[in-house]
């Protein structure tokens, strides 16, 4: 079960206890979908790690993921984090890192359960998918050229600069 995430390599194997004291931590229920993507793959890199997301409001740039956190890392950022009046603001859990400023959330309140964000230290918050299987449909190889021609492709379609 790996919702479409092609791990390379998995992290150390956790429990519910493991998962029972990140929810401690962030002092909220763990979504289902996460509770998932940890007990099967709790940390690990990743082969199909590209994204695209938009930057602003009419920009798309291509991000990439660095990996997915283990328990500990997710503990540790949401610490790091927990000073961070934006992040705080957002009610999401971080589960993956970018490369480069940023993480990737998903919603743990009524509001955004399920939901996935990019936490960007330069642009804040922004909405990225309904759900991480939709998140994952979303990840993409990246071999420049035909990252270029879909990017082109999307730009066309919706008049967005890239």
């Amino acid at each position: 079960m790996n919702f479409g995430l092609e791990l390379i390599t998995k992290g150390k194997s956790i429990t519910q206890t493991d998962l029972q004291r990140l929810a401690v931590v962030i002092r909220s229920e763990i979504p289902i979908e996460l509770q998932n993507l940890l007990l099967f793959h709790n940390g690990g890199d990743l082969e199909v790690n590209s994204f695209y997301r938009l930057i602003g409001n009419t920009t798309f740039q291509t991000s990439s993921i660095k990996s997915i956190m283990s328990v500990e890392e997710i503990e540790t950022t949401f610490n790091n984090l927990s000073d961070d009046s934006t992040f705080c603001e957002s009610k999401i859990i971080p589960f993956a890192s970018l490369l480069g400023p940023g993480i990737i959330g998903i919603g743990w309140n009524v509001y955004n359960r399920g939901k996935i964000y990019i936490y960007d230290w330069d642009y804040g918050l922004t909405y990225q998918a309904a759900s991480l299987n939709e998140f994952c449909k979303q990840l993409v190889f990246t071999d420049s050229s035909e990252l270029r021609k879909q990017l082109l492709t999307l730009q066309e379609e919706t008049k967005w600069i890239i």
